[in-house]
C-alpha cells in the first residue's frame, strides 16, 4: 500500500483519520495534505472532517475520557461487571502498561 492511498484505505474501513502538524509553522500544510488525500480517493467531506471535526473529537476522547480512567484507575476505583467485559474488550492498558 502506498502511503499516499492510506488515508482513503483507512476511510473505507471505518478508521477515524486525522491530519497533524506537529508545529506550529507547519499547519499552513494541512490543508495540501487534505488535497493529496482526496486526490488518491479519499472523500471532499471525510477529508475536511480530517482537519477539522475528527482531531477535536480524538482530542477531546483523549483529555477528557482517558484522563478520567486513568484516574479512577490511580485511586484504585475499578466497576465490576457481573456478566463479563460488556465493550468487547479483553484488557485494559493505561500508559503502556496492563492494568489490573
Amino acid at each position: 500500500m502506498r502511503s499516499t492511498s492510506c488515508p482513503a484505505s483507512c476511510n473505507k474501513r471505518g478508521v477515524k483519520i486525522a491530519f497533524a502538524s506537529y508545529d506550529a509553522h507547519a499547519v499552513r500544510n494541512l490543508p495540501y495534505a487534505a488535497g493529496y488525500a482526496t486526490a488518491f480517493g479519499l472523500p471532499h467531506d471525510e477529508a475536511l472532517k480530517a482537519i477539522t471535526l475528527n482531531p477535536a473529537e480524538i482530542w477531546v476522547w483523549r483529555t477528557s475520557w482517558a484522563r478520567s480512567m486513568w484516574e479512577r484507575r490511580q485511586r484504585g476505583g475499578r466497576r465490576r461487571r457481573s456478566s463479563g467485559r460488556q465493550d468487547g474488550c479483553e484488557k485494559d492498558f493505561i500508559a503502556g502498561r496492563q492494568s489490573r
